[in-house]
Order: structure tokens, then sequence, then C-alpha cells
């Protein structure tokens, strides 16, 4: 498998036209504060009709009338956009979110987590976008240091590994067990020729959201070539089908940020693998 860490002219050309492509507006709100946080709410709106009524509601009582209305029209403009589109919205919307005041930036982040929390049915992906932007802009904003190597090793990080990838696993095979458990050993097998230990399955029920935020915090503190091969064997999990959807691909390049290993976007955005 190629190395997630080498930066391709081809990719990088894929983000140029990504950016390039993009609707005026939609880059006018992501360099204006009040747009930026208005698209990252926009991003965690769910879809489904009774879900979205409920979250939009509830944004509507943490912000104004205004902010509500701005992030529902571009929820609806985002539905069926490439989510290569949505991670490069979030890139380009975090330099501008940088300049909010500690207060403004203190609310925003109150808003994103309680929208979550209003009906517990976000999903992974969604999650994954909150992760992006809060680790991007809590170090900055609580001047953190970068995160301290705690982890040479596999062995201290092996449950968190069976909760990333078993979650992985399930969500490219929801309705078929069998086929989620093997693209799972496909993921671990590597693992495992390279660190000699075995990675537990874990059952998707028990993968909440807190269990995965809390595996992707302790795979942040690894060794870089622990990040990448974990990295590797996440991608493995997703493509252990020999087919990956958009979802799946640009979910890998979620939780590469959130560990701390950038990777570049994998596919056009008016192409679906």
């Amino acid at each position: 498998m190629e190395s997630l860490s080498n930066v391709h002219s081809e990719q990088v050309e894929l983000g140029r036209e990504l950016h390039e492509g993009l609707p005026t507006h939609w880059l006018e709100a992501c360099r204006s504060r009040a747009g930026a946080q208005c698209l990252v709410f926009a991003l965690l709106l769910a879809q489904e009709d009774s879900v979205r009524s409920q979250e939009i509601q509830r944004l509507e009582e943490l912000t104004d009338e205004v902010t509500t209305q701005r992030s529902v029209r571009l929820s609806g403009e985002f539905a069926l956009v490439h989510s290569a589109v949505k991670i490069g919205l979030i890139d380009l919307a975090i330099p501008t979110l940088r300049h909010l005041s500690r207060d403004e930036y203190s609310r925003f982040r109150d808003v994103t987590h309680r929208l979550i929390a209003s009906d517990n049915q976000v999903d992974l992906f969604e999650f994954m976008l909150l992760q992006m932007v809060t680790r991007h802009l809590d170090a900055y904003f609580e001047k953190k240091r970068p995160e301290k190597i705690r982890y040479q090793k596999l062995n201290p990080l092996l449950e968190d590994a069976g909760v990333v990838l078993s979650t992985l696993a399930a969500m490219s095979h929801p309705d078929e067990e069998t086929r989620a458990v093997e693209a799972f050993d496909a993921a671990t097998a590597r693992l495992r020729d390279r660190y000699f230990v075995e990675v537990a399955h874990q059952p998707a029920g028990s993968c909440g959201l807190d269990r995965i935020k809390r595996a992707l915090e302790r795979f942040a503190h690894a060794s870089p070539s622990l990040k990448k091969h974990f990295l590797e064997a996440c991608s493995l999990s997703v493509m252990a089908d020999k087919g990956v959807s958009s979802r799946e691909a640009e979910l890998i390049r979620a939780i590469g940020d959130a560990i701390g290993v950038p990777v570049p976007p994998f596919v056009k955005a008016g192409h679906r693998i």
C-alpha cells in the first residue's frame, strides 16, 4: 500500500480543483467570522427531517434567527456535496475562526458541542468534522504545545485501535456482519505483522462517540511511525471490499487530521469511487 504520508502532485492538483470549483458565496462565508461559524453549524446539521427539525430549533435557541437561517440555507446546499468538499471548506474556515475573540470562540465551541448532544444522532463523519475544527482551534486559543509522544508501541493502545477499526468496519458494511469482521481482520493483520499483538474486535454498539474521541486523543500522542501504521490499518478497514466511497476516503483523511497526520484529498469532487 502506498504510504499515506506521500503528497503527490496529482493530489495537490485535486486540492486546487476543489478550491476553484467552490461557489463564491461559500468562499465568502469561509472568509468572514460569522459566515465561517454558520458553515460549521451547517455541516453539523442532520439531513433527516425528524432529527433536522430538532437540531434547527436547538440552533436558534443557542444563537439567533439570522445565524440559524444562514446555517440552514448552507446545509441544504451541502446535502449532496462530495465529502472532500466539506473537508476543504473546513480547511478554509479554520484560519478565519482563529480571528474570533476568546469569548466568541468559547460560545462557538459550546454551540457546536451542544448541537451534537441535542439528539445523540450525529453520524461519525460529522463528528470527525467537529474533531478537526476543535483540534486546530483549541490548540490555537489555549496555546497548547504540540502533543508529546507518549506511546512508541501499540500495546497501550490496543483497545483504542479496536474501537476505531471496529467502527470503520461496521460503517463500511452496516448490514453485513461477516464482511465487517473480514474488513476488521484485514486491518488488524497489518498491525499484528508489525507489532506482534492482537487487536480485539469491539461490538459496534459499544463504540460510542466518547470512546472514539478518547481513542483518537490517545493516538495523537503516539510516535509518527505508529500513527502512520494505524492510519494505514484504518484505510485497509474500509478498502477490504476493493471499493471505497468518497465518504469513507475523506473519513480516513479526517481521522488522520485528528491524530496529527495530514492527508491530502483523495478524490475529485465530481467523481464517486
